[in-house]
């Protein structure tokens, strides 16, 4: 099952668009809308930036922060969700695009500075961040994790 796979609904949304800057706007609105759905679907928490997360909840931990309207960091969440190991870990994804200053990143992937390229991953185990990474690095880590 592919849970971010938003390209058929932007697709049809742009055919029904009157004019071009409508038909290039779904592009962003579609994935931004159908995210937290999407990702709570995976069985993942979807993390706005009024909330905070806490690591330490489970043993492993994920934090994900992605633009939606990225093709390659959709793809990335979607490997993600078909790799088998997953349920060993707890997963948050967020939209960089809905934090407006660095206080809101802190509060949804802390002791993370705030990053200058999308997407953004922080692993966490025991509650103690182990490791994080951004833009290409960041997809090569998810690939890592998926094998």
């Amino acid at each position: 099952m592919t849970f971010f796979d938003f390209d058929e609904e932007v697709e049809r949304a742009r055919a029904d668009a009157i004019s071009s800057d409508d038909q290039a706007a779904v592009r962003t609105t579609i994935p931004q809308q159908r995210l937290p759905e999407a990702v709570r679907s995976a069985g993942w928490r979807f993390i706005d930036p009024t909330s905070a997360f806490v690591p330490g909840v489970k043993p492993r931990e994920l934090v994900i922060g992605i633009v939606p309207w990225n093709p390659a960091e959709l793809r990335a969440l979607s490997a993600l969700a078909k790799w088998s190991d997953i349920s060993s870990f707890a997963v948050q994804v967020f939209d960089i695009d809905d934090c407006r200053s660095a206080k809101d990143i802190e509060r949804v992937i802390p002791r993370v500075d705030p990053p200058l390229q999308t997407p953004v991953v922080a692993e966490y185990s025991g509650g103690q961040l182990i490791r994080h990474a951004e833009g290409a690095a960041a997809l090569d880590l998810l690939t890592e994790l998926v094998g």
